[in-house]
Formats: structure tokens, sequence, C-alpha cells
């Protein structure tokens, strides 16, 4: 028999049946899908991200979440259905948060107070509250401080007026509420009267009332009181945790939730405590909100909600349910969490998130990490094949990933060898590089509590060769490289040495020029002009008084004039920036002549030089060496030939004297200067002497004209 149980006017193209058992219709069109519940096909739901698209196909993976094809849209991911989602209509900031098993009250940053029906999910009412913090009995009661009384009804009749703003609250076994707040610690009645109180001058968090004990938990540290309200102790183990609330685990442990540090497994007796952060054991460091329901732990974070049985913590092998964005909630920051009767109400900055009881179970389907790909020096490589490397080739690269749809905060670690410490890396890409000679085992491991770890697989194992340069003739090689090096550095600074020398040289030369000219210049224009100034006037005086002396005065002062003449004109000759160089020294060897003992003979050829600091320099060697032959060769003739060529000024001076010793030590001072000024021109001079005589041969390279000014040399080719 056939029965007709819905009636649709849009064409069915799809409908699938979920592990909820829950039914699945799609429609073609605008007309929205929808999900059915029950047997009895009333009341679909039509989920709004489906509205007005072709549901072609829906199919459920192994984590229970749901893949959704559409005509117009793509594919759609529920993580799960299970988890609903309240997004907020507009900008909210939840400040306080507290519930029954049937409501849940929570305050904004802009004092607006919301009641919410805990079973049919649904606003019951809101108003503008005056304090920002209250408090809600077992009873359903409202505990705030009188500034500003509700109006609504709902509210209304249910508040209990006390003074200061509350911080935390807890209710005794005869039903006494005891209320911390900025002015203390007070406990009430249930009328609201104050039975005793304890001013409290710290910064405290949070509290955990029992029947004889007080637990607070400061903003560093906690405090221990009795139920007298007397100070008990402050454990100093426990003085630099900012505690964010305190919990009863059994009679011996508290469960201390922290704000940077993750939570705390404290023993009462000693306050001894074993940490769970990132470092020790936990997904997470900032514990925002943690209540225990039915032997279960619940705890908001900055990476969502973690569940996890009060047994396997006690028994020090916690296993979590973790649940985040990617696994269904509305954002991974969980800042508060309400306990209702079936769900646990997760607030976040941007919404609500509805977690059943049910899914607090552990999931069998946990996740596998697979390898995507090992790279060795930029080539593909097999994971389980044993590797051999050259030292300078050592570029490992290592991919993985894990088959999890709703679950991919996961924590990994490796090692290469076996008394390497674990390395815990954030990225999924291992990059390995200028590893160290030797035999490696690459294991890596995973876990998706940061407690429980599996492997990866087999090793990966590999060897990287000694380098070359370790062997011994290699190593020899680098020393006498390393010798060679030593060698240049101390020729290249005995060079320097040279250069430096042969700077204050030319400096002296040019400051001897300069004096030089000073005193040319001051003679000429003073002793000689003085001295002809004398002549004329001695030779009037003489004449007038006839006197038979004048002639032989006047005699004397053109000879003294004449001489005064000659040293200006060896001092610097005025012709060799007019004519050059070579004129200069056919007419100085001319003057010579006349007076000098020996016989000059000069030869010059090539064109004349434009620059006379080169001229003047060169004029001084020719100087020099007529001055030690007339000093010293005891010779009759003296012959020069100079060649100014493009390149280089070749000047070679020979005498017919007697010679002298070319190996002498003492080569005087005179050979000392001429030496000096020839290595201030990165010139050479070569001297061959012997019985016959004495010849120099000098070249000196040309100043190139366009640097002249800089006195930049052009080599010649002797360097």
């Amino acid at each position: 028999q056939l029965e007709k149980i819905i009636s649709l006017d849009a064409p069915v193209i799809s409908m699938f049946i979920d592990p909820k058992d829950r039914l699945w219709i799609g429609y073609h069109g605008a007309a929205s899908t929808e999900c059915y519940t029950d047997g009895s096909f009333k009341n679909p739901w039509r989920p709004d991200f489906l509205v007005g698209k072709s549901v072609t196909k829906i199919i459920a993976d192994k984590e229970n979440g749901l893949w959704i094809s559409t005509l117009e849209r793509g594919v759609f991911f529920v993580p799960s259905l299970s988890i609903e989602l309240y997004p907020y209509k507009s900008q909210l900031k939840v400040i306080h948060v507290s519930s029954t098993d049937d409501e849940v009250l929570f305050d904004t940053y802009n004092r607006v107070m919301f009641a919410m029906d805990a079973n049919k999910k649904r606003l019951i009412a809101e108003e503008i509250a005056g304090a920002e913090n209250w408090a809600v009995d077992s009873k359903g009661n409202i505990w705030m401080p009188p500034e500003r009384p509700f109006n609504n009804p709902f509210f209304k009749r249910r508040t209990k007026y006390i003074p200061g703003r509350v911080i935390d609250y807890a209710e005794d076994r005869s039903g006494a509420l005891w209320i911390l707040s900025n002015q203390g610690l007070c406990t009430h009645d249930q009328g609201g009267e104050i039975v005793r109180c304890k001013e409290h001058l710290s910064r405290p968090r949070c509290m955990l009332m029992e029947d004889s004990i007080i637990y607070l938990g400061e903003r560093l540290g906690l405090q221990v009181f009795d139920s007298e309200m007397h100070l008990v102790e402050t454990p100093k183990s426990l003085s630099n945790f900012r505690i964010s609330k305190i919990l009863r685990l059994n009679s011996s442990y508290l469960l201390v939730a922290t704000v940077g540090n993750g939570f705390l497994i404290v023993d009462e007796k000693d306050w001894s405590f074993v940490k769970h952060d990132l470092e020790s054991g936990f997904m997470a460091s900032n514990i925002y909100a943690a209540h225990i329901r039915d032997s279960v732990l619940w705890m908001g974070t900055e990476k969502g909600v973690f569940i996890a049985s009060l047994k396997s913590i006690l028994n020090k092998n916690p296993t979590y349910i973790h649940f985040s964005k990617i696994s269904g909630l509305i954002a991974d920051q969980v800042n508060f969490l309400a306990m209702t009767r079936n769900t646990a109400w997760a607030f976040s900055d941007v919404g609500i998130s509805m977690i059943p009881y049910d899914l607090a179970k552990p999931n069998n389907n946990e996740p596998k990490l697979y390898l995507k790909e090992l790279l060795i020096n930029n080539k593909p490589a097999r994971f389980n094949k044993y590797v051999t490397l050259p030292f300078d080739s050592t570029n490992i690269s290592l991919t993985y990933g894990f088959l999890s749809l709703k679950n991919q905060d996961f924590v990994c670690r490796y090692r290469l060898t076996k008394n390497d410490p674990w390395v815990y890396p954030k990225v999924r890409t291992l990059q390995f590089s200028s590893l160290a000679p030797n035999d490696y085992q690459l294991e890596l491991e995973y876990s998706v509590d940061n407690f429980h770890w599996k492997s990866a697989g087999a090793p990966f194992q590999f060897s990287v060769l000694q380098p070359w340069w370790r062997l011994w003739y290699v190593q020899l090689a680098a020393l006498v490289a390393i010798a060679g090096l030593i060698f240049l550095y101390f020729k290249n600074h005995f060079r320097m040495l040279h250069r430096h020398r042969l700077k204050v040289v030319q400096t002296e030369i040019e400051t001897l020029e300069r004096e030089r000219s000073r005193i040319a210049k001051e003679l000429h224009d003073g002793v000689a002009t003085n001295l002809g100034a004398i002549k004329l006037m001695a030779n009037y005086t003489l004449k007038k008084h006839d006197q038979s002396a004048a002639h032989e005065v006047d005699e004397y002062f053109v000879t003294t004039i004449k001489e005064i003449k000659g040293v200006i004109y060896g001092l610097t000759p005025p012709e060799l920036e007019r004519d050059g160089l070579l004129a200069c020294l056919k007419n100085y060897t001319e003057k010579l002549n006349k007076s000098f003992p020996h016989k000059i003979h000069i030869l010059t050829n090539g064109q004349k030089n434009k620059q006379p600091e080169f001229d003047l320099a060169c004029f001084r060697i020719v100087q020099e060496l007529l001055s030690n032959a007339s000093k010293h060769s005891f010779s009759e003739n003296i012959f020069i030939e100079v060649e100014a060529g493009p390149d280089v000024l070749s000047i070679i001076f020979k005498d017919d004297g007697v010679g002298f010793e070319s190996n002498s030590k003492n080569n005087g001072l005179g050979l000392s200067h001429l030496e000096s000024r020839v290595k201030s021109l990165n010139g050479q001079l070569n001297r061959e002497t012997g019985s016959d005589g004495t010849c120099y041969t000098i070249r000196i390279p040309m100043v190139r004209e366009t640097d002249a000014n800089r006195k930049v040399w052009k080599r010649n080719d002797h360097g």
C-alpha cells in the first residue's frame, strides 16, 4: 500500500537521511530545502543558507559533517548541525553571564540585561540595568546593587538589592549567598541582609566557597580563608598566576584556571601542582571560563571549548574533546560558558554557540596524518628509502597534513636523532639545511590534545657525508693558502709603506721647490734690484769726484749681479715654463759650458711638454747629475741624451771620469736625493760605473695631460 505523506509543489531533485535519522528533501528552484526530524513530517526546518538554492545531493563524512551541493552556489559544508549558532544582531560585548537549568541571563557593556529560555532558545525579557555585575541564586533570584531598579516585571519580582559591585558569588548548603564584591566578602541571608562581612583590600577575580573554607583567586595568586573570614594561608607556589576560576575536583585536588598559563591541578596538602598549557600538555593558554557538570570539565579558551572527563584528568591521562570554529562554533575565542539542562552556551564576541551535552562524548574518528611531499635538494624522494647526502647538498623539505574536516588544530613534534629534544613546529612544512655530518632518523609525531602522541610512521633515515675540507691534504692546502694570504698581506702592507715614503719624498720635493722659488723671487726682486741701484749710485759718485777706481767698482758690481742671476737661474730657470724642458736644458748647459770645468755635450729629441711641474722635476734630476759629476767624476766630458716620447721620458747621462764603487753602501747625500726624485716620479734609475766613467739611464713615465692637476702618472711597461 502507498500512502502520500507530503504534498509538494516544487520538483524534488534529492533526498537524504543523515546519521541523526533526519530526512532532507532538496527542491529545484526557489523552494527552500526542508529537513524533517520525526515521522509526523510536520514543522520542517528550512536552513536559511539554502533558501533559493537547488540542492542536488547531501552526503555525510565520517565525522558527521554534511556536504551539500547546489546548482547555483557550489558546495556548502556544515561541520555539525547539532551545534546551534545565534549571532548577535548588533555589536554586543557580553561582560557577565549567569544561568540556571532553564534560563540564561547575560549583561552587555552598554548595561542591557537579557533573559533567554534555555529550552526553547528564545528571548524572554531585556532591560537596561543599572549594575555591571550581579548574581543569580539557585531559586532564580537576581542579586544586584540598587543603582537602577528594574521596571520589567520579569526582572523586578526576582530582584534583591545588595551593596557593592558583584565580582563572583557562591551559595552554601543553608541557602545563604556569599558574594564577593569590590567592597569585600559578605554573607547574605535569603532576605538580603548581611550576616557577616570581611573587607578585602586586594583585587580578587573569583572565589570558591565550601562549608569550612573559602578560596579567593587574586589578580596574582590565591588566598585561603576559613568560614569566619580569617586568612589561613597564601600559597607561595601560586603567587605568579592570574587566576580566572577555581573548581573542586575531589577531596584532595583543586582545578585552578588561569589567564596565560592554562590550568593547574593543585594538591592541597603541599600546594604543589601539575600545569597543563602549551608547553606541558594542553592546547590553550588562556582559560576564560570553566564549569564542571556530570563529572565532565568544560573550559572556554582562546582556541574554543575543551571538554574532558574528571577521571582522565585525575589519572593524569586527560583526553580532550575540542570544539572550534572549524568544527562548528561561531568563533574560536569563548569568553563565557553557561550550563543549562541539555546544552552548554558558549559566548563569543560575535554570538552564541549552543553545544548539546551529547557531543561531549569521545569520538573514535581520530584524524590521520599523511605525508604530502618529501623533497631532497628540490627533487621528490621516497620517505621509506635510505638516503645518503653530500655535505654541501642537505636541503630537505617535508610537508604533511591531516585528514580531518572538523579539526585542524593539532600539535606536531619531531626530532632528528634519538638524543635530540623534541621540536614543536608552528607550520606543517619541515625544512632542514646545512646539516652536520651524521646519521639521522627523522621521527614525526602528532597529537590532538598535546598529551597523547602518535607516530606518523617509520622514521626517515638518511646520512650526511663528511665534507671534503676535513681531509688531511685539504687542510694542508688550506694552511699553505693561509700562509700565502699572510705573505700577500705583509707584501701589500710594505707596498703601502713604500707608497707612503714616496708621498713623503714628493712632499719634501714640492716644499723644496716652493722654497727655491721663493728665494729666487726674493733675490731677483730684492737683492739683484738693490745691487743694480747701488751700482748706479756708486758709479755716479765716483765719476763725480773723478775717482780712478770707478771702472773697477763697476766691474765688481757687474760680476756680482751676474753671479746672483746665475743663482736665480739655477733655482728657477725662467724659460722652463715658457720653452719646455728640452730647450731649457740646452740653454742651461750652454751657460754652464762658459764656466764649467767639464765640456757638456747634450742631445735632445721630442716635443715640448706642457707640464711645468713635471719638467721642473726632470730638470732637477739633470741638475743633480751635473752636480755629482762636477764634484766626484774628475771627467773632461759629459754626454747627456734626453728623449721625450709620448709615454716615457728617457735620460742618458754619461761621463768619462774615474767612476766609483757601485756596491758601496754609503752612496752619499746627492745620490740619495737623485734616487728619491726618480722614485717620486715612478721612474726607474739604472747605474753603471767603471774605470772609463759612469753612466746613468733614467726612464720616467710621462704625465697624462687630463690628469696633470691631480698628478696621476702614466705607467710604462715596467710598472
